[in-house]
């Protein structure tokens, strides 16, 4: 019986190697020809690009950027108005992760990521910064190892993944928050109709967002997969995995009815021990059932229509490495530079007939008291 365990232990353990050769081969050959749209399969499939060293090849044609580590960087550029608080947040960063570093090599971490994110901002001053933008660029500058150009590879991600949070408020993110709910109205309605009642909205998820999860993860493998993730879908995925994550511990949030506890415990979900495996598959799965268009016309919430969500199918996703070129940072820059009132609504096609089940009513005042209760619990749980 013994002898029979151990040998469907090991065949067990050679089938995990060979679709790990498997797919390796897959990804080693998608990038050798440039196959973005296959790479973008293969990075959704489990365990994504699988190590950073294939990962430091993918992301940047995922990002229709090969050349990325060439830019002949220009002179010096004006500074800009937001680098005491990257200043502020740098000084907070590397104290989870990577493991084991002393104070040296903290500071030293600590400077690049600085120059990264001072670099992005200057070369696009359109841009606003976020705090929790950082929490991305930590790592990036931790899978590329500390290279001077990632940079390069940050400023696309602002400009083509996470310009709506880097507009003049996060308002447009408050926003797409919404849909989170509307998520799990179509998946899960007890669990929706849960929230409700309890009166809770949203927020708990914002710095999940907003840092594709590397703020409230503690795991940087986790995170690096789910990296991978965001890098191959359409920028609403961190909605998709957001709603997958709340239905993965629905029991817990069944058992609650006090609000505050709730959001409390909500917001730590990602810190708890789950299957990343089972949430990445579940999020796929309903964003196969639902488009990004589907969940703005079931929640008659019209996101803008140059939102990046709205964008990614018509523009960039169809975007190929040798038609990119420096009109498509242009027009990103012009979408930047746009006055509030100009990113009008998104048209919705199918008006809902039926009415929210619960709107999301973002006024100047609700945003500020959001974002401040965010900064308070961003500060607690600071790295």
């Amino acid at each position: 019986m013994a002898r029979k365990r151990k040998a469907a232990k090991r065949s067990k353990k050679k089938e995990h190697i060979d679709v790990y050769a498997q797919k390796r081969r897959e990804i080693v050959d998608a990038l050798a020809l440039h196959d973005v749209a296959r790479l973008r399969q293969l990075g959704q499939d489990p365990g994504g690009f699988l190590s950073n060293s294939l990962r430091r090849k993918a992301w940047p044609l995922l990002l229709l950027h090969p050349a990325w580590n060439k830019v002949n960087k220009k002179g010096l550029k004006m500074a800009h108005k937001d680098e005491a608080q990257v200043l502020l947040d740098v000084k907070r960063s590397f104290s989870v992760y990577p493991k084991g570093i002393d104070a040296k090599k903290t500071q030293s971490l600590q400077r690049q990521l600085n120059h990264v994110i001072v670099d992005v901002l200057r070369t696009y001053p359109s841009l606003h910064y976020y705090q929790g933008f950082h929490d991305i660029c930590t790592v990036l500058l931790l899978v590329y190892e500390g290279h001077q150009h990632v940079d390069q590879l940050a400023s696309h991600i602002a400009l083509f993944y996470l310009r709506d949070a880097m507009l003049e408020s996060l308002e447009p993110v408050l926003h797409q928050l919404h849909l989170v709910d509307t998520l799990l109205q179509l998946e899960d309605d007890r669990v929706a109709l849960h929230l409700q009642e309890t009166g809770v909205l949203p927020f708990y998820c914002l710095s999940w967002v907003i840092t594709w999860f590397s703020h409230d993860l503690d795991n940087l493998v986790a995170i690096e997969r789910l990296f991978d993730l965001f890098l191959c879908s359409n920028p609403s995925m961190p909605l998709f995995v957001t709603a997958a994550l709340v239905i993965y511990f629905r029991d817990d949030i069944l058992c609650l009815d006090d609000a505050s506890m709730m959001h409390h415990t909500l917001s730590r979900f990602p810190s708890r021990e789950f299957d990343l495996e089972h949430v990445v598959a579940h999020a796929l799965q309903m964003a196969q059932r639902w488009t990004p268009q589907d969940l703005q016309e079931k929640a008659a919430q019209p996101l803008a229509r140059v939102s990046t969500i709205n964008t990614f199918s018509t523009q960039w996703r169809v975007a190929q490495m040798d038609e990119f070129g420096q009109k498509w940072v242009d027009d990103a820059c012009a979408i930047l530079k746009l006055a509030p009132h100009e990113r009008t609504p998104w048209t919705i096609e199918k008006p809902s007939t039926t009415v929210p089940w619960k709107q999301l009513v973002v006024t100047t005042t609700l945003s500020v008291g959001t974002i401040a209760i965010f900064m308070l619990s961003y500060y607690q749980q600071t790295k």
